[in-house]
């Protein structure tokens, strides 16, 4: 089965059977770098996922003690198989775990001895894609957004469930349905007169937070067979952890939600505790809006607009935003990082002549110590990965990843 992304018409993707790799090893960082080991998992800080290609596509994962280092890292005789045991458009990582769906579990798998083991699981039986992970959020649990869905023809209503699961034990406390009303249909395009089935409408998730006793869930109605969605800005709130009283925030000013139905980041928590997330235009007139901390309302008094700034990056076969909160008030969103406090952009770490940045899930892009870490890819495809250092705004080289790369996928702090 073939699926279409939602996150941008021209450019969306198939994802079911994207294989993602990764792959390090050490050495200097000149024209003809010598190649060392990688450092060993026991010791070491961060993990890599590499996309690799030679005959086929290959998945690796690399260790590395230190991100900065002056070296280069391979997949050539090096790196941990990740083929088969994480799936990199629906994984997650927390704490030392990956967590991944396999068949009708989802899979706790940590790496020990040079391999990916499964350590527990949570078995969920809920029918096909229900247990990959569209969306998750960390709080004193592990909630999962599943990708599946139910349409309810009587209620008109199509529901998908969130999974609570205690990640120590992987036991699954509760599994509640999001309740989704549809509230917009979508026209055919082969007879304007008319709309296209209610049943065929596909609910895809932008973002996904908790807080303050809330759920918040970003998204749009969307159509596989035609790669097209609604238009307008929806935000559905209900009470956590019972998934009851849901209402669906709109806004017709500004776009569709922003965002894609998978794992990347399209919203975030400022230090203050509010909610920011972001919608654009099919042009990418991009504005971001706010949900304050102790609301469960649009913040009509703030819209911050980046009509002016492309937002997407591009890689794994097409373009994606993701945001990422760094510290007081700043973000990275594409390749800018923006002050949503005082709504200006402070700065493009493309403009620094390292290169550009590039697409990632969402561990790739790795917030440590209060400074970012990103992937650049250079004009003539060399990838790196540097740290932005936002109190004096400077970007800096670090490792090299070599060896037929064809997308560093995400960074992961492993201790």
């Amino acid at each position: 089965m073939q699926l279409m992304s939602t996150f941008k018409v021209k450019n969306a993707v198939s994802f079911l059977g994207v294989v993602l790799c990764t792959g390090l090893l050490l050495a200097s960082c000149d024209d003809s770098p010598a190649v060392s080991q990688s450092t060993s998992t026991e010791s070491a800080e961060y993990g890599i996922w590499v996309n690799i290609k030679t005959d086929q596509e290959y998945s690796y994962l690399l260790t590395v003690s230190d991100l900065m280092k002056d070296t280069v890292i391979s997949p050539v005789n090096s790196g941990i198989d990740a083929t088969g045991n994480i799936d990199g458009t629906y994984g997650t990582f927390k704490s030392g775990y990956y967590y991944t769906p396999v068949g009708s579990k989802i899979s706790k798998m940590q790496v020990k001895g040079g391999q990916f083991v499964e350590t527990n699981n949570c078995i969920i039986n809920d029918g096909s894609y229900f247990n990959y992970m569209s969306k998750t959020y960390w709080n004193e649990q592990f909630n999962v957004l599943s990708w599946g869905q139910t349409y309810v023809e009587a209620e008109k209503v199509i529901k998908k469930n969130v999974y609570r699961i205690n990640a120590d034990d992987m036991t699954l406390l509760s599994q509640e349905p999001l309740t989704f009303p549809v509230l917009d249909s979508i026209k055919n395009p082969d007879s304007p007169s008319e709309y296209l089935p209610n049943k065929d409408l596909w609910i895809s998730p932008t973002s996904f937070t908790i807080k303050n006793g809330k759920v918040f869930v970003g998204f749009m109605y969307w159509n596989f067979t035609y790669s097209i969605h609604t238009d307008k800005t929806y935000m559905l709130v209900c009470d956590y952890p019972s998934m009851e009283n849901a209402t669906v925030l709109t806004d017709d000013r500004y776009g569709y939600t922003s965002g894609s139905w998978w794992m990347t980041n399209s919203s975030f928590i400022d230090s203050k505790g509010d909610l920011y997330f972001t919608t654009t235009t099919d042009d990418n007139k991009y504005t971001i809006l706010r949900i304050k901390s102790d609301e469960s309302v649009i913040d009509k008094t703030y819209a911050f607009s980046l009509s002016d700034y492309d937002l997407y990056v591009t890689g794994y076969g097409g373009s994606y935003d993701h945001h990422t909160y760094i510290k007081d008030g700043l973000a990275l969103m594409g390749s800018y990082i923006v002050d949503v406090w005082n709504q200006k952009v402070v700065a493009d770490l493309n403009s620094y002549g390292l290169g550009k940045v590039e697409s990632a899930y969402s561990g790739g892009i790795l917030v440590n110590d209060e400074k970012l870490y990103v992937v650049i890819k250079t004009s003539d495809s060399r990838w790196f990965i540097c740290r932005y250092n936002p109190d004096d705004k400077t970007l800096t080289r670090g490792l090299e990843i070599v060896g037929g790369v064809t997308q560093v996928g995400r960074i992961d702090k492993l201790k």
